[in-house]
């Protein structure tokens, strides 16, 4: 398998993880309190699922394209999109004010880590389409 298609199913991996981990398992958003109204970082995740799926998406695009001028520009464009997906928990939407709730203490470093290996991946993604395979 080329490099870049490594590269690509790892993206496609993260995008997944992007989308689905904010309400599922361990690293998911806070509940609907009793009563209430959803919070913050309900909404939060609810943009993350969007740009998980963009990700995805586009990873799977980068896996199937054998031009490496598409490939360099689906790469720089996940790029990109990485900073989103970390801004959106670091600021844009942000989590609840209370750094206790689960949303503080796991979803977001979570969010974080995963946007940071989108972005590396997706720069060694771009290097490999820039070189030769």
């Amino acid at each position: 398998m080329k490099k870049g298609n490594v590269f690509a199913a790892v993206i496609v991996v993260l995008g997944v993880l992007i989308a689905v981990l904010p309400y599922w398992g361990p690293a998911a958003v806070c509940p609907l309190p009793e009563g209430g109204r959803w919070m913050k970082c309900h909404w939060m995740g609810m943009a993350e699922l969007g740009v998980g799926a963009l990700v995805a998406l586009l990873g799977v695009l980068m896996f199937l394209q054998k031009d490496r001028g598409v490939r360099k520009g689906l790469a720089q464009a996940l790029a990109g999109i990485s900073v989103l997906a970390a801004a959106l928990p670091g600021g844009l939407i942000g989590g609840c004010k209370n750094l206790q709730m689960p949303c503080q203490t796991i979803s977001i470093p979570v969010l974080y880590v995963l946007s940071a290996g989108l972005l590396l991946s997706s720069l060694l993604a771009l290097r490999a389409a820039c070189g030769k395979e």
